[in-house]
């Protein structure tokens, strides 16, 4: 059985898949043309972000049975199209778990304490001691909006810091967010209560522009907003507008609604928006893990599908 690797991931994983008998084929940075082609005759399909796994791709996959996400996030699996298709869909949500969460409160720091543009004064000769004045996150109110297990993670992180932590997370039950001593309230109320306000949300059609202008008007002067889950939750047009007349005092992003990002991105041209690329998964330890897990659950599931036929 063959196995397509489309994103460059650990080692690990297709040593793994070839010690257990797959014929596993690494190509990188395929066009669409190119990936209609090499798709026809695999039985699983391994990606990361940045493939758009569409139904017509999935249509030309004649004998695909299973598609591994190295990650969490499904946004771009046309999810539908699997199912009636009968392709199974898998991935691996704990794997990125501390690597993004310890990444979201990087941002978080980073942006309060205005590291980033210090950091290049310094290196451009200056040392402008009163030019960096931050701001404290010790005794400010953190809103999370999605308490899933990363989000659950920088309420433990940013508790232990000394914030107070309000959630948004229509799916969270009272007794998880009281295990994190947070308080669960609904948007309107985070948005306007909360002086750093971060995403962890998944990307779907109800949280599509989750925040635009009118949920930015509602918020505190000077509000910080960190995400570290997927572009397009936040209306980039509308932040911008809010970082231009001073509303939003700052930005962590992780993700953008165009990756890579367009040299032309607005957001590009503030000093108080700290912009990564895509990373929150890239710690060395999260790599290894999510390689091996998801050619672990593909393997796994090749076998068990093939021994039943």
């Amino acid at each position: 059985m063959r196995v397509l690797i489309t994103e460059k991931i650990h080692e690990s994983g297709p040593q793994l898949l070839t010690l257990k008998g797959f014929e596993v084929i690494c190509k990188f940075g395929m066009s669409v043309a190119e990936l209609t082609t090499e798709i026809a005759d695999v039985d699983a399909l391994i990606v990361r972000s940045r493939v758009q796994v569409s139904r017509e791709i999935m249509m030309l996959g004649k004998e695909l049975k299973v598609i591994g996400m190295h990650g969490i996030g499904l946004d771009h699996i046309d999810l539908e199209a699997a199912r009636e298709l009968g392709i199974t869909v898998l991935n691996v949500t704990d794997g990125n778990l501390d690597s993004t969460a310890e990444l979201a409160v990087s941002l978080m720091l980073s942006v309060a304490r205005k590291i980033v543009p210090a950091n290049n004064d310094v290196k451009n000769g200056s040392w402008n001691t009163n030019h960096f004045i931050g701001t404290q996150l010790k005794g400010k109110t953190l809103g999370i909006i999605a308490l899933g297990k990363i989000g659950a993670r920088v309420a433990k992180i940013c508790s232990a810091i000394g914030m107070d932590v309000v959630a948004f997370d229509p799916y969270c039950s009272a007794e998880i967010a009281s295990d994190l001593k947070v308080t669960l309230i609904n948007l309107d109320d985070l948005v306007a209560k909360a002086d750093v306000i971060t995403v962890h949300a998944p990307l779907t059609s109800q949280t599509k522009y989750l925040i635009a202008d009118e949920e930015i008007d509602k918020m505190k002067n000077g509000v910080i907003i960190i995400n570290a889950a997927r572009g397009g939750i936040l209306s980039e047009a509308a932040v911008y507008r809010g970082l231009k007349n001073g509303k939003i005092g700052g930005m962590g992003l992780d993700v953008l609604e165009e990756e890579p990002v367009n040299k032309n991105c607005d957001l590009l041209q503030f000093d108080n928006v700290v912009i990564t690329p895509h990373i929150g998964a890239r710690t060395n330890e999260a790599q290894v893990y999510v390689s091996q897990a998801i050619s672990e659950k593909i393997a796994n599931f090749l076998l068990e599908t093939s021994s039943l036929t």
